[in-house]
């Protein structure tokens, strides 16, 4: 999808078990510590800098290098963000066809 639409799919998703059966406790989850893009909402606020204060950022470490890299495809960001159970282009935790549609920031 692009953009993608992850939040908006588990909202789907929940609301199919809720019909099936209603009784059903369902949630959704959403990281607390990573700010992730493919969620409508996060991704809206990471695209306006009026919210930058909300994320944290990378840190320089040892001799200017990062645990993981900055740079997703040609997309880069100072804000921390990682490739672990990430949808990645051409493969990854979810695929995405062509690079993942996040927004501004990978």
């Amino acid at each position: 999808q692009k953009p993608m639409d992850c939040q908006e799919q588990l909202i789907t998703q929940a609301a199919s078990v809720k019909a099936i059966n209603p009784n059903a406790k369902v949630f959704v989850y959403r990281n607390l510590v990573k700010a992730l893009p493919w969620y409508s909402q996060v991704r809206e606020k990471l695209d306006d800098p009026n919210y930058e204060g909300w994320f944290l950022k990378f840190k320089d470490g040892v001799n200017g290098s990062y645990n993981v890299p900055p740079c997703t495809g040609d997309k880069c960001s100072a804000f921390y963000h990682d490739q672990l159970q990430t949808p990645e282009h051409p493969t990854g935790d979810g695929n995405c066809v062509d690079e993942c549609d996040c927004g501004a920031n990978p």
